[in-house]
């Protein structure tokens, strides 16, 4: 996957990037869809609320199924879109699997894949992040 753009809207603004708990049971994906809609319309960017939220609520939900730790919620504004981290303790890396018609789950990456505009996993000591950015639509 490709590296990470570095196209922050105020790279030195704390008060741009939202940061949040969650406890790995499945009401944090509720509590995540909320925030990321919250700052989508905070910072004008509501024509990607809906979008976010698929995004947002496929990483969390990944989260509490696999990983089974807390997690870290990060959402920030970029320069023309938005970007949104899920991190967890695991170390187990996300893939991309093909899932057949039959199939109940596996298609939650690949719904992450043809909505973002960018996405990618970073491994870290203690776990990983798996991240998605939005492009705000052309005018």
């Amino acid at each position: 996957m490709p590296a990470t753009r570095n196209r922050y809207q105020d790279p030195t603004s704390i008060a741009s990037t939202y940061r949040a708990t969650l406890a790995p049971e499945p009401r944090s994906v509720g509590a995540a869809r909320a925030a990321v809609v919250q700052r989508c319309l905070q910072w004008g960017l509501g024509s990607l609320c809906d979008d976010a939220q698929l995004i947002v609520s496929e990483l969390v939900c990944n989260a509490v199924r696999h990983a089974g730790t807390d997690i870290d919620l990060i959402i920030r504004p970029l320069e023309n879109g938005l970007r949104m981290e899920v991190s967890d303790g695991s170390t187990e890396q996300v893939r991309l699997r093909s899932a057949t018609f039959l199939d109940e789950g596996g298609r939650g990456l690949q719904l992450v894949d043809a909505l973002a505009s960018d996405h990618g996993v970073r491994l870290h000591p203690g776990g990983k992040t798996v991240w998605a950015e939005l492009d705000t639509p052309a005018a």
